[in-house]
C-alpha cells in the first residue's frame, strides 16, 4: 500500500511539475502575444467618419446635400453605417450606395476586407449582398484592442458586371470607440 502511495505522490509531483512549467509559459508567452497583436502602425493622414444610415434616409427625405461620398474612377461610392461611432463588440451594418452605371453596366463589390491601421488585428473579411440596384449590405463585427479609439481601413474591390477585370480598390480609413 505505501509503494502505491509513492507511485500517486510522484505522478502527482509530475502533474504540478508539467502544469507549473505550462503556467510559466503562457505567462511568458503573453507580453509577446500582445505585442504581436497590438502593434503600432502609422495612422493616416485624412480620416472620415462613416456617415449615419439615418442621416442618408433624412436626406433622402429632405433632399438635403449630405457629404458622405468618397471618389473612385466610376464616379462617387458612399458608405454608411447604423452606427458612425463604430462600437467595438456590437454587430454593426454597412450600406454602399455604388456610383450609378447605364443599364447595361452596373458595379458590384468582388471583394471586401477590413484591417487595423493604428494595431494589427489581423483581416475581418467583409460579405456584401446587394439588396437594391446600386446598394450593397454587409453585417460586421469589430474586435476590441487595447487602444479605445482604434482606426481601421475598410478595403472595397468594386468591379463593372460586363468587364470583371476593369477593377478597383478604394480605402475608407475610419475610427472605432469602445
Amino acid at each position: 500500500m505505501l509503494q502505491h502511495f509513492s507511485v500517486l505522490l510522484t505522478d502527482v509531483k509530475s502533474i504540478v511539475y508539467y502544469f507549473t512549467k505550462g503556467l510559466i509559459r503562457a505567462v511568458c508567452l503573453l507580453p509577446v502575444l500582445y505585442l504581436l497583436g497590438c502593434s503600432e502602425r502609422d495612422l493616416p493622414e485624412h480620416l472620415q467618419e462613416l456617415c449615419a444610415l439615418e442621416v442618408h434616409q433624412e436626406a433622402q427625405q429632405e433632399a438635403q446635400q449630405v457629404n458622405c461620398s468618397y471618389d473612385t474612377s466610376f464616379g462617387p461610392l458612399k458608405i454608411y453605417s447604423n452606427h458612425p461611432e463604430m462600437p467595438v463588440e456590437t454587430p454593426l451594418q454597412l450600406t454602399a450606395v455604388l456610383p450609378q452605371r447605364d443599364e447595361l453596366n452596373s458595379l458590384r463589390i468582388v471583394a471586401s476586407e477590413i484591417t487595423g491601421i493604428s494595431m494589427y488585428m489581423g483581416r475581418i473579411p467583409v460579405q456584401w449582398r446587394e439588396i437594391a440596384a446600386n446598394t450593397w449590405h454587409a453585417d460586421i463585427l469589430l474586435g476590441a484592442c487595447t487602444d479605445p479609439n482604434m482606426i481601421w481601413q475598410l478595403t472595397l474591390t468594386l468591379a463593372d458586371s460586363s468587364d470583371t477585370s476593369n477593377r478597383i480598390s478604394i480605402q475608407i480609413p475610419f475610427q472605432s470607440t469602445w
